[in-house]
């Protein structure tokens, strides 16, 4: 074969060996180009799948951080505390998770941009459940606040309720007191009299013979009423509704009422019973036939009335 290229391309043998080595060796070449060709093509194509991989990566993560974001922020959403730096802050949160959330949003995802993104999620993370926890617990605070304040005012309105119940009591003890400490009287009766130059008293139903009227009463056993002097007043009505009128200011109150009177007596009373007599006379007034109406009033009280007839 060599001996026939020699012959057909005139070469000498030293040339055809040399000719026959650099044909070896640009075949040799020419497979080692095409190794590395191929090689390279397979490099490339594997980086670019690798590239794909990892472009994917990132933007599953940066979803993930995204998503963290809007829930973190719903999480916040309708808040609303009873401390209003609580209030404020919270709100500042919101909106700088929502800032971050829309800018992570518009960004191309790379490995750098998401570490710190996911830095920054981590530590308002943090800030959230401190701020969290610190609501929780002033929310308890108020609530037990709430609860004593509710206990106090209960306390208050039953103590309040108690005074007023007390007091009522009291004024129902008071008034039965003073009611008590009135002074029954009995044998009340009212009758004419005639004096005569002597003194002496003899009692009449006769018009022409009365000098007076003479009224008489057993002032009843009470040990309610204080021991003292006591004033008797008698109000005597006349048969055409005249008051027969006694000395000049004769005058008393009664419950809280100023009144007149046709006499009194004072008397002093040791809480045992007692018989009390008062004579009713005027010259102003000259007796006349008919009913004469009698009432009897002391300590500013009513006790007792009767009546008597003159004819």
């Amino acid at each position: 074969m060599s001996d026939q290229i020699m012959k057909e391309n005139n070469l000498t043998p030293r040339q055809s060996q040399e000719k026959a080595e650099k044909d070896h060796k640009l075949k040799v070449l020419v497979w080692i180009f095409g190794i590395l060709l191929i090689s390279a093509l397979g490099y490339i194509f594997y980086s670019y799948g690798i590239n794909k991989e990892n472009e994917e990566y990132l933007i599953q993560q940066k979803e993930e951080i995204v998503g963290e974001l809007a829930q973190m922020e719903l999480q916040y959403e309708g808040v609303k505390l009873s401390n209003d730096s609580l209030n404020t802050e919270m709100l500042d949160q919101q909106e700088r998770i929502s800032s971050m959330r829309d800018s992570l949003d518009q960004m191309k995802a790379y490995p750098a941009l998401l570490r710190k993104y996911k830095r920054m999620v981590n530590r308002m993370k943090s800030e959230k459940r401190q701020l969290f926890l610190l609501a929780d617990s002033l929310d308890r605070v108020n609530q037990i606040l709430v609860v004593q304040r509710d206990s106090a005012e209960m306390k208050l309105q039953e103590q309040t309720l108690m005074t007023e119940r007390l007091a009522n009591q009291n004024l129902d003890l008071a008034k039965a007191v003073e009611k008590g400490a009135v002074l029954d009287v009995f044998n009340l009766k009212s009758e004419g009299v005639k004096i005569s130059s002597s003194g002496k008293i003899s009692t009449t139903d006769r018009v022409r013979r009365t000098d007076k009227i003479r009224v008489c009463m057993t002032l009843g056993r009470n040990k309610l009423t204080k021991t003292g002097n006591k004033s008797i007043y008698v109000r005597v009505a006349t048969p055409d509704n005249v008051l027969l009128s006694g000395p000049g200011g004769n005058s008393f109150v009664v419950d809280g009422e100023k009144m007149n009177y046709s006499a009194k007596t004072d008397v002093y009373y040791e809480q045992e019973s007692l018989d009390v007599c008062v004579f009713v006379g005027t010259n102003q007034y000259e007796f006349k036939k008919g009913v004469y109406l009698v009432a009897v009033y002391t300590d500013g009280k009513f006790i007792g009335e009767t009546e008597m007839m003159l004819k």
